[in-house]
This record gives C-alpha cells, structure tokens and sequence, in this order.
C-alpha cells in the first residue's frame, strides 16, 4: 500500500511539473537584440580569423589577441541562443506562413505534403533532366566515358521521378479507394526496381573514381557550401524515413528514398571533391581505400532499399488484389 501512494505522489509531482512548463511564457526576443548579436558575433568572428590567418593585425598586443578571441567565441555563442530562441517563438514560421498563404499556390505547399513533395519533385526532375542533357552532350562530344556514365545517372533518376510523377497525377483521378492503394504501391515496386538498376550505374561510376582517378572539383569556398547542402539534404532524407516515413502514402516515400539515394551520391561526389581539393600529402592508396568502401556501401545500400521497395510492394499488392477478389 505504501508503494502504491509512493507511485500517486510521485506521479502528482510529474503532472504538476508539467503543467507549470506548459503556463510558463515562451522566451521572446526582440529584433534588435538579435540584429545586433548577429552583427557583433560575425564582425568579431572575422576579426579572429583575419588574426590568425594574416599578418595584417600584427601590431595588436597579444593580450588584446586574446580578448577578440574571447569576445568572438562568447558572442558567436550569445547569438546561436539568440537565434534559437527566435525560431522556438515562432515568429519566423507565422511570418513565413502568412506569405506563403498569400497565393494559393502557396497556401498548398505550406499546407499539403503530398502537393509540396510533388510540386519540388517537379522542380528536381527539371534539374536532373539538364543534368542528363548536358553532361550526356559533353560526353558524346568529348567521348568522355566519366560524363556519360553520370548523365545515365541523372536519366535513371529523371524515368524514376517522372514514373512516381505519373501515378501520383493518375491518382487524382481514381475514385475507388483500392485502385488508388494498388497505383500507388505499384509505383512503388517500379521505383525499388529503378533503384536496383541505378547501381549498376553507381558501380560504374565508383569503378572510374577508384581506376581512373576521375571525380569532382570545386574552386575556392564553393566546397563548404556544397557540403552545407549536401550534409543538410542528408540529414533532412534521414530524419524522416526515421520519424515521417510511416505518415505518408507510398509515393511520398519513394520520393523522399530517391532523396536519401541521391544524397548519398552526393556525399561521395562530395568526398571526391575534398580529396581533390585537400589531399596534396596524402597517400593515394588510403584515398582509393575511403573510395572503395563508401562507394561499395553506397552501392550495397542502394541494391538493398530498392530490393526491398520492389517485395514490400509485391505483397502489399498481393493483400489488395485479395480484397478486391473478396468484394
């Protein structure tokens, strides 16, 4: 019995505490707060680099050195919580929500996954249908085997999302509930079956990387921003076959794997690129070892999905045609 009102005090105690969390305010910052924290963090910041990497501030003490140097990383920080607490406000997202609710179009992006994940499926089969053009002239003009092999790629991902692209405009149409599911699943199979056969172009392409030394280059700063996006598409694929995967129809997830594929093709690219950039004094033999073994868990994990895709897909269709059949 003891036990007992042990377990109800300490479950009061939890309920209570979560209510005083709930009636608690949100932290508000105002604009200014956080234009001046921004402007303060970066200009110090910049100074602190332009210290260590340049003779220009020589002249300063060392003592004033090591107050910039402090100055920088505790404003850097001041404005990273700054910055954090004005998103958790959601300031920015209301402001962003009332812009894009302006134009109907707009409001369907914001509101819709389906209609937001279609609308930049559009967009990136745009993209890699240049892509595929470009590269694929290039190549017949320069008899490049490196170019053509990656404008096959970009093919293979152009037939994938004008393929997922189709059903999901066919399924606008469909009035029965089945014949929808059995559209939807059966796209889904096509794009297991697509991926299985975009590793024979991963392979190729990971085989003239580890061979023939070709690979991707990126000038001056331009390769810190190719890798934001890089990492930030990763993560972003990532995060949601773990947390969204199972809120959405099948077509939406075969858009977002070929998303996470895609990522992790470019990470490679990527990986080529920094080895091209930063590996003056670095042995050969370990660059094509990282080459060997990401290209080949790439290839392995890009068989694996759509090898998965195409029989999860055969069964559910296979439980759809049955209750079709019961009807």
């Amino acid at each position: 019995m003891r036990k007992f009102f042990d377990f109800l005090k300490i479950k009061v105690r939890e309920r209570r505490c979560i209510i005083i969390k709930q009636n608690q305010p949100k932290k508000k910052i105002s604009y200014i707060t956080l234009v001046l924290s921004l402007v303060s963090a970066v200009i110090l910041t910049a100074l602190s680099v332009i210290t260590v990497a340049t003779d220009i501030l020589n002249f300063l003490p060392y003592a004033l050195k090591i107050i910039i140097y402090t100055a920088a990383a505790l404003l850097l920080g001041f404005a990273i919580y700054n910055t954090v607490i004005f998103i958790k406000s959601g300031v920015p997202k209301t402001k962003v929500d009332t812009l894009m609710h302006k134009t109907q179009i707009g409001g369907k992006i914001a509101d819709n996954d389906m209609f937001r994940t279609v609308f930049f499926t559009y967009i990136s089969f745009a993209i890699n249908a240049g892509f595929a053009f470009i590269k694929g002239v290039a190549g017949w003009m320069t008899s490049s085997i490196w170019l053509i092999m990656l404008s096959a790629y970009y093919l293979i991902l152009c037939i994938i999302k004008m393929t997922l692209l189709q059903s999901a405009r066919k399924m606008r149409f469909a009035e029965d509930e089945n014949e929808k599911k059995l559209r939807e699943w059966t796209a889904y199979g096509h794009c297991g079956a697509m991926l299985m056969v975009l590793t024979l172009i991963l392979q190729g392409t990971v085989i003239l990387i580890i061979n023939y030394n070709n690979g991707f280059s990126y000038k001056g700063t331009l390769i810190y921003a190719v890798a934001f996006y890089d990492f930030y598409c990763f993560i972003s694929a990532v995060v949601y076959i773990i947390k969204e995967r199972k809120k959405h129809s099948p077509i939406v997830e075969s858009i977002k794997t070929v998303k996470l594929i895609s990522s992790l093709m470019a990470l490679l690219s990527l990986q080529t690129a920094m080895f091209t950039n930063f590996s003056d004094n670095m042995d050969r033999a370990f660059e094509t070892r990282m080459n060997i073994i990401f290209g080949s868990a790439v290839c392995l994990f890009t068989f694996s999905v759509g090898l998965l895709m195409a029989i999860r897909a055969y069964q559910k269709k296979k439980e759809i045609i049955s209750e079709i059949n019961k009807k």
